[in-house]
């Protein structure tokens, strides 16, 4: 079975915490230009950040070789100006192996929890503020929007390896 992994990462980034939620206000398209849920998000904490998530990575995960240092961060964030499609379920096959996301901000995680689609059942993750979840890039899931004036600001961040995730996630 699949595993997603969970871990409070509020020690490691309180430093440039809130530097990053004003990146990622500061970045984001005006509506009417954004396509999609995602934007490009160039923080000047993107090393950090990926030493963060690769260090949990090798920690958790079995061996893997990182293919690309091409290292790339998106940002998502609705409020009630931008919904998600609920029904737009995906995965980051095309992209990554290895996915995490960082969530900001959640304004309720009851909410604003994702969806992720496990041996045909689907099971619902409340992210706290400051989890940074890992999971396969096959995994189905969809994140549930802000429907209020509060944001919710999450970071995806991904890992392409030359071990496949089926390899990478086993017996976990």
């Amino acid at each position: 079975m699949t595993k997603i992994l969970s871990f409070n990462v509020k020690e490691k980034i309180k430093n440039f915490y809130l530097d990053l939620l004003i990146e990622s206000i500061e970045q984001r398209p005006r509506l009417e230009l954004q396509d999609g849920n995602n934007y490009l998000f160039v923080s000047k904490y993107t090393n950090e950040l990926y030493d963060i998530f690769i260090s949990l990575c090798k920690k958790h995960l079995n061996s893997f070789t990182i293919k690309s240092l091409n290292f790339k961060t998106y940002c998502c964030l609705s409020d009630k100006n931008f919904q998600f499609n609920i029904n737009q379920w995906h995965n980051h096959k095309k992209t990554g192996t290895i996915i995490g996301v960082l969530y900001l901000k959640i304004p309720d995680k009851k909410e604003n929890s994702i969806d992720f689609k496990l041996n045909n059942k689907i099971v619902k993750y409340e992210p706290e503020p400051f989890d940074l979840i890992i999971f396969p890039n096959y995994l189905d899931h969809r994140p549930h929007s802000s429907k209020t004036g509060k944001k919710r600001i999450s970071i995806n961040i991904e890992l392409q390896c030359k071990e496949s995730s089926e390899h990478i996630f086993h017996e976990l």
